[in-house]
């Protein structure tokens, strides 16, 4: 799982308006254009976007395609941002200055 993709996947506003649709119910295309002032063509394009970044699965039925939320990659996705942002080993350059005192740790506790 590549995070620039999936950040660069949901940096747009349209991408993360349809991945919020996808989650909660299948969708195919014709769905998606009436909810946005998007051409057929351009909705295709984010949709594979989002397909590419692993966060939505497609389903071909006859002539439709069918989108869902990848469930397993949002969990790896929730997964490795927990290791990346508070299990891996990271070097903090904190300044020695006045504001010492008011720094909070991730609790939002002062220490």
């Amino acid at each position: 799982m590549e995070l620039t993709n999936i950040f660069k996947a949901l940096s747009d506003q349209n991408r993360f308006k349809i991945l919020q649709m996808v989650a909660r119910q299948e969708m195919c295309v014709c769905d998606l254009t009436e909810a946005f002032r998007l051409t057929q063509p351009t909705i295709s394009h984010h949709l594979k976007v989002l397909a590419e970044a692993g966060l939505i699965t497609v389903e071909k039925r006859g002539k439709w395609c069918f989108y869902t939320l990848n469930q397993q990659s949002i969990r790896n996705l929730h997964d490795l941002l927990d290791k990346v942002l508070f299990h891996d080993e990271v070097v903090l350059h904190l300044c020695d200055s006045s504001c010492d005192g008011l720094r909070r740790n991730k609790k939002g506790k002062e220490v």
